[in-house]
């Protein structure tokens, strides 16, 4: 054995479409393929099965505490840093311009009103677990009157062929009876939905991504 050794897979005599059809690598440039082989899977895959576990331990900082309660209680909270003058959204901790530490005093409630600067349709992947079947919009929404962008949002009750850059859009927030269901997973904040005010016409829209 040595390293740059040329080694070809040797098959399983049974084959179902998985990698563990390939029993194990030896020596040399041909696939090893026994006697009593009966060819590959009938049928293409298109879903495997595995086992898969990962761990994470992420601390909750303050402010990601308190933009969680806004949430719950209707609101999109941001932080203003006192240095750089910048907002920013999701209890972030620091000002990543100027490590500034952002605290409660610098916290204000931001507009509920923007406009889509960018989106994507995505066609979902299936795979287990995937509660998503037809194609469905994510956008970037610019906050009215603050430099803010808020990403990866879901547009709701809007034709995927209708969406386009400078839509006029406001926020919706879970009901009652969503938050006594437990519907909600991250905040109240469903998503956007047309609110019928005229397109924002600005070229420089496409450009405000973050």
């Amino acid at each position: 054995m040595a390293t740059g050794m040329r080694v070809a897979p040797r098959w399983r005599p049974e084959r179902r479409g998985h990698i563990t059809d390939i029993e194990a690598f030896v020596p040399g440039e041909e696939p090893v393929t026994p006697a009593d082989d009966g060819g590959p899977a009938a049928e293409p895959v298109e879903m495997m099965d595995y086992r898969a576990s990962i761990t994470y331990h992420t601390p909750v900082t303050t402010n990601q505490t308190r933009s969680q309660v806004a949430s719950d209680e209707g609101r999109l909270l941001g932080l203003r840093c006192s240095q750089c003058g910048r907002i920013y959204t999701g209890g972030r901790a620091f000002c990543p311009i100027d490590a500034t530490e952002l605290a409660p005093a610098d916290e204000l409630d931001l507009p509920q009103v923007g406009t889509v600067t960018n989106y994507t349709i995505i066609t979902p992947v299936q795979y287990p677990g995937q509660t998503e079947t037809e194609p469905f919009p994510r956008v970037n929404v610019l906050l009215d009157g603050v430099d803010v962008v808020v990403q990866y949002q879901d547009l709701i009750e809007c034709p995927n062929d209708q969406i386009r850059v400078g839509m006029r859009v406001a926020a919706v927030w879970a009901s009652d009876a969503e938050k006594a269901d437990n519907l909600m997973v991250d905040g109240n904040l469903i998503g956007w939905i047309p609110n019928g005010e005229p397109d924002r016409t600005d070229p420089d829209l496409v450009n405000r991504i973050i």
